[in-house]
């Protein structure tokens, strides 16, 4: 007789949903918010730990292919978004593994502000057919940056509350003035800071 049994290992921490960022228990298998399957929420592959439920000034672009470079994403947003909005880029980086620079299938879209940030993020999520890049369906999200690391340090449950409380905490005032071609090139060690 056996009295007990062995849990299955391969989720083991609470997560995000890639589709709405509702912060899941690591029970759960579905969001339970929207549904969606806790595996689909990991396909885009790495970043899922980078992930912000809250506003930030980085746009994190997952599931891209590894040929997939800083010149073709800015190509695609130039074609699919207002050009007002694709000035206000700071500069585009593909993630890249340190020993053999190969992508990782991530790209952060950097913005001087949060007003920014938010407007491209919104237009990038309403675009019909959704946002693809290279072939592939690209998931969107806020990426965490310094800032956010620091204050997740200083208070580890804060991120446990509702998603959509503090968006508007954030000032969001600025100038913007980022130029489209500001992109930046090889990006070989670059890891998303």
């Amino acid at each position: 007789m056996q009295y007990t049994f062995s849990m299955p290992t391969k989720f083991q921490t609470d997560w995000y949903c890639a589709k709405c960022y509702a912060f899941n228990f690591r029970r759960r298998e579905n969001c339970f918010k929207c549904h969606a399957s806790r595996e689909d929420s990991e396909i885009g592959g790495d970043g899922s730990d980078e992930m912000s439920n809250i506003l930030t000034k980085k746009i994190m672009l997952r599931n891209l292919d590894v040929l997939t470079n800083e010149e073709s994403v800015m190509s695609v947003m130039q074609k699919q978004l207002p050009a007002e909005l694709v000035q206000k880029i700071g500069r585009v980086v593909i993630c890249r593994d340190p020993l053999t620079s190969i992508s990782r299938g991530m790209c952060y879209v950097h913005f001087e502000n949060l007003v920014d940030s938010m407007n491209t993020h919104n237009a990038l999520k309403e675009l019909e057919p959704p946002f693809r890049i290279d072939g592939r369906d690209v998931i969107i999200s806020y990426c965490m940056d310094t800032e956010n690391r620091n204050l997740m340090k200083q208070h580890p449950h804060a991120h446990q509350g509702r998603e959509g409380n503090r968006q508007g905490t954030h000032g969001g005032q600025g100038s913007g003035g980022g130029n489209a071609n500001n992109f930046q090139g090889n990006g070989a060690n670059n890891v998303g800071y």
